[in-house]
Protein backbone atom coordinates (compact mmCIF):
# COMPACT_ATOMS: atom_id res chain seq x y z
CA UNK A 1 0.00 0.00 0.00
CA UNK A 2 0.97 3.92 -0.98
CA UNK A 3 0.17 6.94 0.51
CA UNK A 4 0.83 9.68 -1.67
CA UNK A 5 1.02 13.25 -0.18
CA UNK A 6 1.10 16.48 -2.37
CA UNK A 7 2.04 19.25 -1.36
CA UNK A 8 3.72 22.86 -2.59
CA UNK A 9 6.23 25.32 -0.69
CA UNK A 10 4.49 28.28 0.15
CA UNK A 11 5.41 31.39 2.68
CA UNK A 12 2.88 30.40 5.57
CA UNK A 13 4.76 27.99 7.33
CA UNK A 14 7.72 31.23 7.73
CA UNK A 15 4.90 33.31 8.40
CA UNK A 16 3.30 30.70 11.29
CA UNK A 17 6.55 30.10 12.40
CA UNK A 18 7.20 34.07 13.71
CA UNK A 19 3.52 34.47 14.55
CA UNK A 20 3.41 31.34 16.73
CA UNK A 21 6.86 32.14 18.43
CA UNK A 22 5.50 36.16 19.52
CA UNK A 23 2.06 34.35 20.66
CA UNK A 24 3.86 31.35 22.69
CA UNK A 25 6.24 33.95 23.97
CA UNK A 26 3.32 36.38 25.06
CA UNK A 27 1.47 33.37 26.27
CA UNK A 28 4.74 32.21 28.12
CA UNK A 29 5.07 35.83 29.69
CA UNK A 30 1.36 35.98 30.92
CA UNK A 31 2.10 32.43 32.70
CA UNK A 32 5.14 33.74 34.54
CA UNK A 33 2.80 36.92 35.70
CA UNK A 34 0.77 34.46 37.10
CA UNK A 35 2.95 32.29 38.52
CA UNK A 36 4.65 35.53 40.42
CA UNK A 37 0.97 37.02 41.51
CA UNK A 38 0.60 33.63 43.20
CA UNK A 39 3.85 33.79 44.62
CA UNK A 40 3.48 37.76 45.80
CA UNK A 41 0.07 37.05 47.16
CA UNK A 42 1.27 33.40 49.18
CA UNK A 43 3.98 35.65 50.72
CA UNK A 44 1.51 38.27 51.97
CA UNK A 45 -0.31 35.80 53.36
CA UNK A 46 2.68 34.46 55.25
CA UNK A 47 3.60 37.35 56.32
CA UNK A 48 0.27 38.60 57.68
CA UNK A 49 0.88 37.84 61.89
CA UNK A 50 -2.63 37.04 62.22
CA UNK A 51 -2.20 33.85 60.09
CA UNK A 52 -1.33 30.95 62.09
CA UNK A 53 -2.25 27.86 60.31
CA UNK A 54 -1.81 27.33 56.62
CA UNK A 55 -3.21 24.92 54.65
CA UNK A 56 -2.62 23.68 51.03
CA UNK A 57 -5.42 21.87 49.25
CA UNK A 58 -4.16 19.15 47.34
CA UNK A 59 -0.80 17.39 47.15
CA UNK A 60 -1.13 17.61 43.63
CA UNK A 61 1.81 18.88 41.62
CA UNK A 62 0.11 22.75 41.98
CA UNK A 63 0.18 22.09 46.00
CA UNK A 64 4.13 20.64 46.12
CA UNK A 65 4.85 23.49 43.88
CA UNK A 66 3.45 25.84 46.44
CA UNK A 67 4.85 24.52 49.48
CA UNK A 68 8.11 24.72 47.76
CA UNK A 69 7.95 27.89 47.04
CA UNK A 70 6.96 29.03 50.83
CA UNK A 71 9.31 26.88 52.15
CA UNK A 72 12.80 27.45 50.22
CA UNK A 73 11.20 31.37 50.21
CA UNK A 74 11.59 30.94 54.33
CA UNK A 75 8.24 32.64 54.88
CA UNK A 76 7.14 29.87 56.81
CA UNK A 77 7.59 31.68 60.45
CA UNK A 78 8.15 29.31 63.73
CA UNK A 79 5.08 30.08 65.04
CA UNK A 80 3.24 28.76 62.13
CA UNK A 81 1.44 25.69 61.06
CA UNK A 82 1.47 24.79 57.57
CA UNK A 83 -0.40 21.83 56.28
CA UNK A 84 -1.52 20.02 53.40
CA UNK A 85 -5.17 19.62 52.84
CA UNK A 86 -6.43 16.61 51.18
CA UNK A 87 -9.79 15.09 50.63
CA UNK A 88 -8.81 11.80 48.75
CA UNK A 89 -8.47 8.59 50.86
CA UNK A 90 -5.18 7.31 49.67
CA UNK A 91 -3.08 10.35 49.57
CA UNK A 92 -4.95 10.93 53.59
CA UNK A 93 -2.89 7.41 54.02
CA UNK A 94 0.07 9.36 53.85
CA UNK A 95 -0.04 11.27 56.90
CA UNK A 96 2.98 13.11 55.89
CA UNK A 97 3.62 15.34 52.22
CA UNK A 98 6.43 17.09 50.74
CA UNK A 99 8.06 19.28 53.07
CA UNK A 100 7.02 17.15 56.33
CA UNK A 101 3.91 19.06 56.20
CA UNK A 102 0.88 16.72 57.43
CA UNK A 103 -1.62 15.92 56.00
CA UNK A 104 -5.23 16.50 56.81
CA UNK A 105 -9.29 16.61 56.14
CA UNK A 106 -10.72 19.76 56.04
CA UNK A 107 -13.08 18.70 59.35
CA UNK A 108 -9.70 18.10 61.33
CA UNK A 109 -8.80 21.55 61.31
CA UNK A 110 -9.30 23.41 64.74
CA UNK A 111 -9.78 26.92 64.66
CA UNK A 112 -9.28 29.15 62.23
CA UNK A 113 -7.24 28.50 58.91
CA UNK A 114 -6.05 30.02 55.58
CA UNK A 115 -6.55 27.53 52.98
CA UNK A 116 -4.60 28.17 49.65
CA UNK A 117 -6.25 27.11 46.79
CA UNK A 118 -3.27 26.46 44.05
CA UNK A 119 -6.25 25.96 41.23
CA UNK A 120 -7.48 26.90 38.10
CA UNK A 121 -10.44 29.88 38.92
CA UNK A 122 -13.51 27.23 37.69
CA UNK A 123 -11.87 24.23 40.12
CA UNK A 124 -11.10 26.98 43.06
CA UNK A 125 -14.41 28.68 42.87
CA UNK A 126 -15.86 25.37 42.39
CA UNK A 127 -13.92 24.21 45.72
CA UNK A 128 -15.27 27.70 47.75
CA UNK A 129 -18.84 26.67 46.69
CA UNK A 130 -18.80 23.63 48.52
CA UNK A 131 -16.83 24.48 51.04
CA UNK A 132 -17.30 28.17 52.71
CA UNK A 133 -20.72 27.48 54.51
CA UNK A 134 -19.97 24.23 56.07
CA UNK A 135 -16.25 25.29 56.69
CA UNK A 136 -17.00 28.92 58.15
CA UNK A 137 -13.70 28.92 60.50
CA UNK A 138 -11.93 28.38 56.97
CA UNK A 139 -10.37 31.33 54.44
CA UNK A 140 -10.15 30.16 51.08
CA UNK A 141 -7.69 31.63 48.82
CA UNK A 142 -8.34 31.89 45.37
CA UNK A 143 -5.35 32.96 43.34
CA UNK A 144 -7.27 35.38 41.24
CA UNK A 145 -5.50 37.18 38.56
CA UNK A 146 -6.42 40.37 36.35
Amino acid sequence: KAIGVFSRKSVMPKLLHVNSYEMNKRIYEKEIEYLNHIIDMARRYMEDRQNINIGIFGTSIAGIWLSEIITKGNYVRADQQVFYVEEDEDYLQRKIGVNEYPVRRLDEIDGSAIIFLPFPQYVAENIIKRCEKRYRNLEFVNFKFG
